[in-house]
């Protein structure tokens, strides 16, 4: 949407790359692109901070095999979870 944005005010003459002038849409689209990044990110690290005890157990707790390519078969990786979860067979 950003770009789209950026694109319209260049066709106009409304975008002087590098410019932080109030005049120019470049300051206006890069504070724009910076609080979208940082939001983004402030909601991964809240999403990594409620889910981080579930993602400490991670793969190694599942005895996975690769998957047998047949032209019958849909390729999937075959999973089981193992009864020891400090054990990984990679």
């Amino acid at each position: 949407m950003l770009s789209l944005l950026a694109l319209v005010l260049f066709w106009f003459s409304l975008l002087e790359i590098g410019d932080m002038s109030p005049h120019s849409g470049w300051l206006y689209i890069a504070l724009a692109l910076n609080a979208t990044y940082s939001t983004a990110l402030f909601f991964l690290l809240m999403f990594y901070l409620g889910t981080r005890e579930l993602l400490a157990v991670g793969l190694a707790s599942f005895d996975c095999k690769p998957p047998s390519i047949s032209l019958n078969d849909s390729v999937a990786l075959r999973c089981k979870r193992s009864t020891d979860p400090g054990s990984s067979s990679f």
